[in-house]
């Protein structure tokens, strides 16, 4: 069954390289045209893209160090007001400039939330941290009881919920983590030969 260890860590890789390479996004060039594209599907979902792509921008002033643990909020130009997009409204008849901040209080993901406030030295602190914590959860049990599958989903699933919504120091969320986690290492599913 050794296929399965490499399932786990195929599953888990896009998680990791996310975190790795979210300046990337800096290179995207989305205009006022894509950006009313996207709000059309999803309101809030075009200021995501103008924060994520200013945290680009602030990410890349500071590649190494960053700016600082919990700085999000105080980032220069972070709380100015700016257009997100200006696009045609059918219920009203007539074009709407969509506005917000920058970035209200952090950037609604933890990728680019651990660039802006930690840089690439906290980056690869925390993506060690993460690949050191889920190989030991791989060695002290998950492998034998066959928990591969359930510690993929809930590190997958944690990972989206923290990269489309939060930031990352909300003391509730990383509590809940922290309790989610540790029912996932006490949950007990049928031993497998590994």
């Amino acid at each position: 069954m050794r296929w399965r260890k490499h399932l786990f860590w195929a599953v888990l890789a896009p998680s990791i390289l996310f975190i790795l390479l979210a300046p990337a996004f800096s290179l995207l060039d989305l205009d006022n045209r894509d950006l009313c594209a996207v709000k059309a599907v999803k309101s809030t979902a075009a200021h995501r893209l103008v924060i994520w792509k200013f945290a680009t921008e602030m990410i890349m002033r500071k590649p190494v160090t960053g700016w600082g643990m919990d700085s999000s909020r105080a980032i220069p130009g972070g709380s100015e007001v700016v257009s997100i997009a200006n696009c045609f409204d059918s219920s009203r008849g007539k074009m709407v400039d969509y506005v917000g901040e920058r970035i209200p209080l952090h950037p609604h993901n933890a990728a680019f939330q651990l660039w802006l406030e930690l840089g690439a030295i906290g980056v690869l602190i925390a993506v060690g941290s993460i690949v050191h914590l889920l190989r030991r959860a791989d060695r002290n049990g998950a492998a034998g009881r066959g928990d591969r599958p359930l510690t993929a989903a809930v590190f997958s699933s944690t990972f989206i919920v923290y990269n489309v919504s939060f930031g990352i120091w909300q003391s509730w969320l990383i509590f809940a983590c922290i309790v989610l986690f540790t029912l996932t290492s006490l949950s007990r599913g049928p031993t497998h030969a590994t």
